[in-house]
């Protein structure tokens, strides 16, 4: 188990011995999304099992930015076992709620998770149009590394239907944006993007 993961679980430990009300629920709903995140390629069954617990307390304590997260991140951890329609499902109901809140960041996010999606299943018209709608908000809101990550994704999407010449435009403005910002590690290029949950 590596050292992140770790420490996501003991702070788990602790706030499950807190009645889960408030800010402590909200932030056990936090740290449930964010541990199934670093479990999603090792662990895509725990993901799952912790995306579920953190949608049924979002849903007691009226946390929805919390639901519409656990619903991202069940999409993700059923499409990495292949199961995309069903995923899709979860990724519409997240992004209905990031929309009721007017959450960009998160509409633009589920986006991407769709592009990706789309992306594995061949289906890249639809990849591309949904990786634009992404870029087009972060761009909107200046997001520069998620500007950089759609960017990879659209490179990806011209990688599958061999125009490389498309692709290595993509990859190279996603690198250009990711040195400016020194987050050169998150950088995924000439590799089919994560799922991502942003």
């Amino acid at each position: 188990m590596n050292s992140k993961v770790a420490d996501l679980k003991r702070q788990l430990k602790i706030l499950r011995s807190k009645p889960p009300a408030g800010k402590t629920g909200r932030a056990r709903v936090d740290l449930l999304n964010d541990l199934g995140m670093a479990l999603y390629k090792s662990e895509p069954f725990m993901t799952e099992a912790y995306a579920k617990e953190a949608m049924v307390l979002s849903e007691r304590i009226g946390y929805m930015r919390g639901k519409a997260r656990s619903n991202k991140v069940i999409g993700i951890a059923i499409a990495s076992r292949g199961k995309y329609y069903e995923s899709m499902e979860h990724f519409n109901i997240a992004r209905e709620i990031y929309t009721e809140l007017d959450d960009r960041r998160g509409i633009a996010g589920t986006f991407t998770n769709i592009g990706v999606v789309y992306s594995d299943q061949s289906r890249l018209d639809l990849a591309l149009d949904h990786h634009l709608k992404a870029l087009s908000i972060y761009e909107e809101i200046n997001d520069r590394n998620s500007i950089a990550h759609s960017f990879n994704c659209i490179g990806v999407v011209f990688r599958k239907r061999n125009n490389l010449e498309k692709a290595e435009y993509y990859y190279q403005k996603a690198l250009k944006i990711r040195e400016e910002t020194g987050n050169i590690p998150g950088c995924l290029l000439y590799t089919s993007p994560s799922p991502r949950d942003s």
